[in-house]
C-alpha cells in the first residue's frame, strides 16, 4: 500500500480510511478490516471515532469486524450508567452494529477476565477471543486509534 498524500493530512483517521477503501473496490475482494476498540467508551471520542469509521465501511459493503481489548472491553458491558458521566450510552449503537453490516464483534478473552466481563454481564452476540498474530494475519487491514 502507498503512503497517504499530501493533501489527506488534515483529514481524520476515519475519512482516510473511507477514502480509501471507497478508492479500493472492486480491486481486491474480501479486503476485511478489523478495527480494534481499547479505550474505555466513555474517557475519551477514540473509541467512538473508531465505531463510526467500522459503522462508514459497512456502509459502503465493506467488510468489518470490531474486536473490542483492554479497557476497550467495557464498551461491552450490560447496563451502562452513561446519563451519570452526561453522556449515552454506547450499548444503542452497538446492538445496531448487525444493521449496519459489520461482519461480528469480538472481545479479547484475556481482556474480559482482567476487567471482570463475563457472559452474563456482556451483551448477547459477541464472540469471545484471544488476541494474537494468527487472528489479525486473518484481516487485509487491521486499524486501531490508539
Amino acid at each position: 500500500h502507498s503512503p497517504l498524500p499530501v493533501w489527506a493530512s488534515g483529514w481524520t483517521a476515519w475519512r482516510i480510511l473511507i477514502a480509501l477503501s471507497i478508492f479500493t473496490v472492486g480491486v481486491e475482494l474480501d479486503m476485511e478490516t478489523l478495527v480494534i476498540i481499547s479505550h474505555a467508551p466513555y474517557c475519551d471520542w477514540t473509541g467512538r471515532e473508531s465505531l463510526d469509521m467500522a459503522f462508514s465501511l459497512a456502509a459502503f459493503d465493506q467488510p468489518v469486524t470490531l474486536l473490542f481489548t483492554g479497557e476497550g472491553v467495557n464498551w461491552l458491558r450490560k447496563a451502562q450508567q452513561a446519563d451519570a458521566v452526561q453522556q449515552k450510552s454506547v450499548e444503542k449503537n452497538l446492538s445496531a452494529a448487525p444493521i449496519f453490516g459489520v461482519s461480528a464483534l469480538m472481545v479479547d478473552h484475556k481482556a474480559c477476565e482482567r476487567y471482570g466481563l463475563n457472559e452474563e454481564n456482556m451483551m448477547p452476540g459477541i464472540t469471545t477471543t484471544d488476541l494474537c498474530a494468527e487472528l489479525l494475519e486473518h484481516y487485509a487491514h487491521v486499524v486501531n486509534l490508539s
